[in-house]
């Protein structure tokens, strides 16, 4: 099976290290705002403006890509998946536009934890058209318009991984999961 999986929130906990670099950064440039996790715009989440928000990017992401630990047993059951014989193709959003050189952040971030994958593809924006592309058999991703256009357009099975940011949003074409052990449990009944 060829499985595509989203790098930040569903392999990692990204939203918990970017909240620290936000809060720090709130704090040194005196922005007075309460941070919603659950919002996944920087203007909501953190109060900024356009300005606040391509410093941040220039000067503080890349260190939030970096630092994000990997979530609780994502390394374990993608080395698993792979070791079945899966292959894992990374397909994430994760662009220069946000970051300069994130694909090698990307790469580097998943060598360091030593997660298998057989391909990375970064900058995707339209990650249905990546999974045709590619063949994919079934995708994981924790942000709803990716998981929809997947479905929709790429018409493959869709894991949406929780997130405080997509908790309300109610979808019955595509299967809720809280953990990476539900994950290997489902692929399992597939």
């Amino acid at each position: 099976m060829n499985i595509g999986i989203d790098i930040d929130d569903t392999i990692n906990d990204l939203t918990s290290i970017l909240v620290k670099y936000a809060s720090e950064y709130n704090k040194a440039t005196k922005i007075e705002h309460v941070i919603q996790p659950h919002e996944w715009e920087f203007e909501k989440a953190f109060g900024w403006d356009e300005s606040n928000i391509k410093e941040f990017l220039e000067k503080h992401f890349h260190k939030a890509y970096i630092d994000a630990k990997p979530k609780e047993h994502s390394v374990e059951i993608i080395k698993k998946l792979k070791e079945e014989g899966n292959q894992i193709i990374i397909i994430t959003a994760r662009s220069d536009e946000e970051v300069k050189n994130a694909h090698y952040y990307s790469e580097e971030w998943l060598k360091k934890h030593d997660i298998p994958y057989d391909k990375l593809i970064s900058n995707s924006y339209d990650k249905a058209r990546k999974c045709i592309e590619n063949n994919v058999d079934l995708f994981i991703d924790d942000r709803i318009t990716h998981c929809e256009n997947v479905y929709e357009n790429a018409k493959i099975p869709v894991y949406l991984f929780d997130s405080e940011y997509n908790k309300n949003h109610e979808n019955t074409n595509f299967k809720r999961v809280f953990s990476w052990l539900e994950v290997y449990n489902e692929i399992q009944k597939l």
